[in-house]
């Protein structure tokens, strides 16, 4: 089962347990994992498993994700390239230049 939220379309909510038994020492398992929003993002707030294990009985593995910190400042965009850059494009871009080290009075590059 997933929830979403009708405002934002993010996940609220998935609950439901696996199509097939991952071991033979488990009878079931079903898990819940719900979300908060903070800021302006959808973040983890916990994760329950419920585990029905042969001879030992129910188990139960609970994580609460921790106090998150949002740093809402956006950086100034940065001219990045990617590995999705074509050829054309990176020949396109200015060569770096190797000064003269005589001239320059430094080694390497500008």
């Amino acid at each position: 089962t997933i929830l979403i939220d009708a405002q934002d379309f993010a996940i609220v909510k998935i609950s439901g347990h696996p199509a097939k038994r991952p071991s033979f020492w488990i009878e079931r398992a079903d898990f819940v994992r719900q979300y908060q929003k903070i800021g302006q993002f959808w973040l983890p707030l916990k994760d329950e498993t419920v585990v029905h294990v042969r001879l030992k009985g129910v188990k139960i593995l609970m994580i609460d994700h921790g106090d998150y910190a949002v740093n809402e400042d956006t950086p100034e965009k940065q001219d990045v390239r990617s590995s999705n850059d074509t050829a054309e494009e990176l020949s396109a871009a200015p060569p770096a230049s190797v000064s003269d080290s005589e001239e320059s009075g430094q080694e390497g590059y500008r």
